[in-house]
């Protein structure tokens, strides 16, 4: 049985939370691994970005990699804005 969304998002918190830290990048292939999936349509990657961000986190979908961050500023500018 495929991974349904609501994994997902549970598998990148559970990941995001053993790293100790605020954002982390993975391959598309990695995030294969982690989501436990073998395919990954259109729709359930907005789905996934859709839950993503309702749990507190921002998902960014790039073409080589995949950023998975908490929903806060952890890393103001220094000097302002």
């Amino acid at each position: 049985m495929a991974t349904t969304s609501n994994q997902a998002v549970d598998f990148l918190k559970e990941l995001l939370n053993k790293s100790s830290s605020d954002v982390v990048t993975l391959t598309w292939g990695q995030l294969y691994e982690v989501v436990r999936r073998e395919r990954m349509g259109a729709d359930f990657i907005a789905e996934v970005g859709k839950k993503a961000k309702a749990a507190g986190l921002n998902v960014a979908f790039g073409n080589s990699t995949v950023l998975i961050g908490k929903d806060y500023p952890f890393s103001p500018p220094k000097n302002g804005i």
